[in-house]
């Protein structure tokens, strides 16, 4: 209940996708979680947290770009339970090289298109995800799409208005032209 009022609350891209990795790290128990966001089809890291709620750095170096182009390719959710040790994702040399333990991938889609992904980590063999955890991240993005896609429109049009006010602003006195005599 709280976490619905915090994402709706969010007034500004940049909190709601905070608010939007917070809540899904408190109902998935993920170690981590980045939003990363597709521009001109390369991946963005928007958002960056861990359990703690803070901020990670160096965001794009902790998420295997492998199972991202996964995600992105076939438009699917996607949990590897212990990526070190799965047939399929041991020989990826980003999951070798981050030691992933546990991840999880889910689409942030419009219309069909994916324009970004929710990548959930954890780094314990205790806390392995598992279906019922991507069942649980699959229902929050789609909702979060929703959410994204709405907060994204409101932002661009916001700065279009204040493009608009700042062209009418410096056209205001500029043409305007005198009848007195010279």
């Amino acid at each position: 209940m709280r976490g619905s009022e915090r994402l709706l609350g969010a007034t500004d891209v940049p909190r709601l996708l905070d608010e939007l990795i917070d809540a899904l790290l408190e109902v998935t128990h993920a170690d981590k979680g980045f939003l990363i966001l597709l521009q001109d089809g390369e991946p963005s890291v928007r958002a960056a947290r861990n359990v703690g709620r803070e901020t990670l750095e160096g965001a794009l170096e902790r998420v295997s770009d492998s199972i991202i182009q996964r995600v992105v390719e076939t438009r699917r959710p996607l949990v590897v339970a212990d990526a070190l040790h799965d047939a399929e994702w041991s020989g990826s040399s980003s999951v070798v090289n981050l030691k992933l333990c546990s991840v999880m991938c889910a689409p942030l889609t419009q219309k069909g298109d994916v324009f970004g992904v929710i990548y959930l980590g954890n780094d314990s063999v205790v806390s392995l995800f598992d279906d019922r955890s991507l069942e649980v991240l699959t229902v929050f993005a789609a909702q979060a799409s929703l959410l994204l896609q709405n907060a994204l429109f409101v932002e661009s049009l916001r700065l279009e208005t204040v493009a608009l006010k700042e062209a009418l602003s410096s056209r205001q006195y500029g043409d305007l032209i005198g009848s007195g005599a010279s």
